[in-house]
């Protein structure tokens, strides 16, 4: 951890740096002493999330156990019933009303993924200010939207990454910016300078991001995910990875954007050229699956 802390120290004092006396230095100077020290209060693996994953991790746990403990959470079975009954995985015309047919049908990696979902709204929850928690619904209204992209990359284009898998790691890629938004609620001057408070976001969440992922044990392909999604030029192997896929997903859920059009064309992007996307086929696949994204983000909205 630490050898990604003083790399962080560094970009945000260079970004948002310019006055001592500003609110971004106070937050900034605070937050980098608490990383790199290692007593910054980073959350807990959510407990929903922590019930579902432990009983995965037997072999022998059946679909009306899982059942069982999804049942206890009012929130997690609603949202398995519909992302059973959505466009994404009902390729039938009959409509799942039971627990145990909706988990047979979408499998325990789903049951994990939205077990996080939902254990990320909690943990991350944000009262009081509007435009704060204005900025959080539209960072997981984001995270949703690359999220189901990387399932349908890995899924249509046959790449090496379980597109369960890719759809994990695009839930969690921007969980550093929400757990940021929740420690800069007692620095409501800050968010009002938006241009460093958006420098403190671009350049802190993603090591921020990797440190909760790793804290809640989850996989180095998954916490490079995280940490290199917005890294356009990051070279690796010839073979596709995970954080290829989060990549390729986080960018074109912003085609039509401004920050989109300021971005190099795709085919000079390692990452596109590693998944063989050019402008013609990334055209393509967003408006072919365009329906079924918004609809998805419609069942998993919070």
């Amino acid at each position: 951890m630490l050898a990604y802390t003083v790399g962080l120290a560094d970009a945000g004092s260079n970004q948002a740096m310019n006055n001592q006396a500003s609110p971004a230095f106070a937050f900034v100077r605070e937050f980098s002493e608490r990383l790199s020290n290692g007593t910054l209060d980073l959350p807990a693996c959510p407990a929903v999330a922590l019930r579902i994953q432990q009983a995965l991790s037997n072999a022998e746990t059946s679909a009306h156990q899982v059942a069982k403990l999804a049942m206890m959470d009012p929130v997690l079975t609603a949202k398995l019933l519909q992302l059973a009954n959505s466009a994404l995985l009902n390729r039938g015309t009959m409509t799942v009303t039971d627990l145990n047919d909706a988990i047979t049908r979408i499998g325990f990696d789903m049951v994990r993924n939205l077990a996080f979902d939902v254990g990320i709204e909690r943990t991350f929850s944000l009262k009081g200010n509007n435009s704060l928690r204005a900025l959080h619904r539209d960072v997981r209204k984001h995270s949703h939207q690359v999220s189901i992209l990387a399932f349908l990359l890995s899924r249509q284009f046959d790449l090496p990454v379980r597109p369960e898998e890719a759809m994990l790691a695009g839930l969690m890629h921007d969980i550093g910016k929400l757990y940021i938004l929740t420690r800069v609620a007692a620095y409501p001057a800050l968010f009002g300078d938006r241009e460093n408070f958006d420098a403190l976001l671009s350049a802190w969440h993603t090591g921020v991001g990797r440190a909760i992922v790793e804290l809640w044990g989850f996989p180095e392909p998954i916490a490079m995910a995280v940490d290199e999604h917005e890294e356009l030029a990051r070279s690796a192997s010839t073979a596709i990875d995970l954080a290829d896929v989060v990549l390729v997903a986080n960018l074109l859920s912003h085609r039509g954007e401004p920050r989109y059009e300021e971005k190099p064309p795709v085919e000079q992007i390692p990452a596109f050229r590693r998944l063989n996307l050019d402008t013609e086929r990334c055209t393509r696949f967003v408006e072919r699956t365009r329906s079924v994204v918004d609809s998805i983000i419609g069942s998993l909205a919070d």
